[in-house]
């Protein structure tokens, strides 16, 4: 314990963790305990086909919370120190990648908060993390040598990456392909055949900057670069129907989602700048300038009218951002 007060008639005291602690002196024992996170916020996460309102919330000392509707904090057990590079969430089921180069997935179906004693090694840094809403038990990561594909939280594919660095990775709603940005300013893509990834030829090139974020919609992928536009490309087609329109960040982009519905697009940037996209009307747009000091990590759609951003400034936010 760093510190202990009394709120009236309540002892209170704060843990190195950043808990605090409700004594309850008749019982002698602690009555309960607040927890949240303690350092940047990095990536968010939302399982769409629940009706539950947890949000997800892995951080940059490892740590991984749920977060409840009224904003009350439960950290995961079994998390291990080390930034967290990804968190998706999928019926009940949620992977973490981190600096640990390792995998980890846990039911939360249960409302528990406990990864499975279970890991599967990455082998190196991990660059992002997506699972589909079609198949809860696959999950794909890349690094900067490779690409590398996961049933149930094990690994059932890897193939090596020699002709560019790998920098972002995103899988399709259905499952069936995957594409990952590259430091050669394109995104590759790779299909996926039951538990087994192919490589193609087909790249979505031309972009401004190395590739820093991808996401699917519906029929359709996001790229965001370096520089600061946004790309978007027919799935079916490879023809990009978005070029040179979406460019009003500042620098970066550090994250893309699409909403439930696939309509409109979030991006976050390290302008600290939260913009919303009309997938159908790519001319309207909402810009929600400095959301977060320091820059957007992550943003994530709780439904298809609210939004929940992650930042530099250690904060979580939720907003209804008037939609274009």
């Amino acid at each position: 314990q760093v510190g202990c007060v009394m709120a009236g008639a309540q002892p209170v005291s704060l843990s190195l963790s950043g808990d605090i602690n409700y004594f309850d002196f008749n019982a002698g024992k602690v009555s309960n305990i607040i927890q949240a996170h303690t350092s940047m916020p990095l990536n968010i996460a939302r399982d769409w086909s629940s009706d539950a309102s947890e949000v997800y919330v892995g951080t940059h000392d490892g740590d991984v919370f749920g977060y409840t509707a009224d904003g009350t904090g439960v950290r995961f057990e079994g998390a291990k120190p080390g930034t967290n590079d990804g968190i998706v969430v999928n019926k009940g089921k949620l992977y973490s990648a981190g600096h640990d180069d390792t995998l980890r997935s846990a039911d939360v179906s249960d409302g528990k908060f406990a990864f499975n004693s279970s890991t599967a090694s990455i082998g190196a840094t991990p660059l992002g993390l997506d699972s589909p809403p079609s198949d809860p038990g696959l999950a794909v990561t890349c690094t900067e040598e490779g690409v590398m594909l996961y049933r149930d939280g094990r690994l059932c594919d890897h193939k090596q990456i020699k002709k560019y660095q790998p920098t972002c990775v995103a899988i399709s709603r259905e499952g069936t392909e995957v594409c990952v940005g590259g430091s050669d300013k394109a995104g590759h893509i790779f299909k996926v055949s039951g538990d087994k990834l192919e490589a193609t030829d087909i790249t979505l090139d031309k972009l401004q900057g190395p590739a820093a974020a991808v996401a699917y919609g519906e029929g359709v992928i996001a790229i965001g670069d370096t520089v600061k536009e946004i790309t978007l490309w027919d799935q079916s087609s490879r023809e990009c129907k978005i070029r040179n329109k979406w460019v009003f960040h500042a620098s970066r982009i550090n994250a893309l989602s699409f909403s439930p519905d696939a309509t409109h697009l979030a991006s976050a940037g390290q302008d600290g700048q939260i913009v919303i996209w009309d997938v159908a009307k790519p001319l309207r747009k909402t810009k929600m300038p400095n959301c977060h000091l320091g820059g957007a990590s992550s943003v994530c759609w709780l439904n298809d009218t609210t939004i929940m951003t992650a930042g530099g400034d250690g904060c979580l936010r939720k907003w209804e951002p008037k939609m274009p």
